[in-house]
C-alpha cells in the first residue's frame, strides 16, 4: 500500500506554537486512511487527533475527532459512521453525550473520487468532482467541489519536481492546495 506523510510547524504571529502531522495511506482493500494530529503549546497545551476512512470509491466509512486541553478534564470527541448515505454521529462533551443521524442532502452523492487522487490514481487536468462531504467541525454535510487544475514545475530545495494544483470549494470556503508526488 502507498503511504504519504508530512510534519509541519504551526506558527502564530511568526513564532512557532505547535506541530501538525498528516498521513494518508491506502489499505490493501483500497480504502484510504487519513490521520491528523495537531499539538499547540500556547497558554495551555491543546491536542487534536483526527482519523478518517474512505472506501475504494471515496465514500466515507468512519470519522473520528478528539480534542483536549492538558491539565483539564475538558474533552470533546465526535465519531461518525456512515451507511445508507447517513452519518450516524456520537458527540461526547465531557459527561454529556448526544447521538444523531444526519442524512446527506437529497439529490447528492457522497462518493468523492478526489479522496483517492494521487494515491490510487492521478486525475486528468480540469477533472471535477462534486459531492456532499461530512464536516466534523460543523457536524454537517457540506457541498464540495474539487478541481484538479493540472501540473506545474516546482522546485523544492535544489530539486526540480512536478507539482499538482487542486482547487476546492468546501461549504463555501475556497481552498487551493499544491501537492507533489512525495
Amino acid at each position: 500500500p502507498d503511504s504519504h506523510s508530512v510534519e509541519l510547524l504551526v506558527a502564530e504571529g511568526g513564532r512557532p506554537v505547535g506541530t501538525m502531522r498528516l498521513s494518508q495511506r491506502l489499505t490493501l482493500s483500497g480504502h484510504k486512511i487519513v490521520e491528523t494530529s495537531i499539538t499547540r503549546d500556547a497558554m495551555r497545551r491543546f491536542e487534536l487527533r483526527q482519523r478518517s476512512e474512505y472506501d475504494e470509491r471515496g465514500r466515507p466509512v468512519r470519522m473520528f475527532r478528539a480534542m483536549s486541553y492538558t491539565g483539564t478534564s475538558e474533552r470533546y470527541q465526535i465519531t461518525a459512521e456512515f451507511w445508507d448515505a447517513t452519518a450516524h454521529v456520537t458527540v461526547d462533551r465531557g459527561a454529556k453525550r448526544e447521538v444523531r443521524q444526519i442524512p446527506a442532502p437529497a439529490e447528492s452523492t457522497i462518493e468523492n473520487a478526489s479522496e483517492l487522487w494521487f494515491l490510487a490514481r492521478k486525475p486528468k487536468a480540469n477533472e471535477v468532482v462534486r459531492a456532499a462531504t461530512f464536516d466534523l467541525a460543523r457536524v454537517a454535510w457540506v457541498v464540495t467541489e474539487v478541481r484538479f487544475m493540472g501540473d506545474f514545475p516546482k522546485t523544492i530545495g535544489n530539486r526540480a519536481t512536478l507539482g499538482h494544483k487542486v482547487e476546492s470549494q468546501i461549504g463555501g470556503l475556497k481552498v487551493c492546495t499544491e501537492l507533489d508526488d512525495e
